[in-house]
């Protein structure tokens, strides 16, 4: 029987022998504020970038490539789930992280272009968005950050963003939703309220003109601003 089926495999083009594992490079980063990688994927080769988050904090990920089949995952230590699926969620992910400890961010082709031999240059920035502000008792303070759902300033002031890098107002809260503006840093904004999308606190805020404008940010990225 074993061998009828190994024949079978084989006129169908199959091989009974488990696919290798693709190569899997390791490298340390340190997302404090934020890290920008520059580096270049090859057929079935795997890079890993590995950082340690502690209690309460989250982090932004965010990948441009020059091959469309270029995704990245994000995964707790040795889980193989991921906690993120580029070529399923697409090329950013802002959010808390479930716990502390080492994470990946797993940059990689997908195997149909690995096994045609593609490449494809990156680039990759992680941002480290540390844990909301707490009281000595261990309670959330009233947040000088956009990290609450309610209340909150009048006033924020765009902050953390990488260095020549832009903040983007979009028409609704999410990652998906079209750009009306690219924020620099300092900028000041009305404050509107926020709210969660997709583990992501999205504050809806409005840009003194002329023309003034309103739309949606991501909160980890704005701080209390004086009137």
């Amino acid at each position: 029987m074993r061998h009828h089926l190994f024949i079978a495999l084989m006129c169908l083009g199959l091989s009974p022998t488990p696919v290798p594992a693709q190569p899997i490079e390791t490298r340390p980063i340190d997302p404090a504020p934020a890290v920008t990688l520059e580096g270049r994927l090859a057929g079935p080769a795997i890079t890993d970038y590995v950082f340690t988050a502690g209690p309460d904090e989250g982090v932004a990920i965010s990948l441009a490539a020059g091959n469309a089949a270029a995704h990245f995952n994000l995964l707790r230590g040795d889980d193989p789930a991921a906690l993120h699926i580029g070529s399923i969620a697409g090329e950013t992910f802002a959010g808390a992280l479930p716990g502390p400890g080492p994470y990946r961010v797993r940059v990689y082709l997908m195997r149909s272009a690995a096994r045609r031999g593609e490449t494809s240059g990156y680039r990759l920035t992680v941002t480290r968005i540390p844990p909301p502000p707490r009281a000595s008792d261990g309670t959330p303070r009233d947040p000088d950050f956009a990290d609450g759902l309610s209340g909150g300033p009048d006033w924020w002031q765009v902050t953390g963003l990488a260095p020549g890098g832009r903040l983007n107002l979009r028409a609704g809260p999410g990652s998906a939703q079209p750009v009306l503006a690219a924020l620099a840093a300092g900028t000041r904004l009305a404050n509107r309220g926020c709210r969660m999308v997709e583990a992501t606190r999205w504050c809806r805020v409005a840009l003194p003109g002329p023309p003034p404008r309103e739309g949606w940010v991501a909160g980890r990225f704005l701080r209390e601003a004086a009137p």
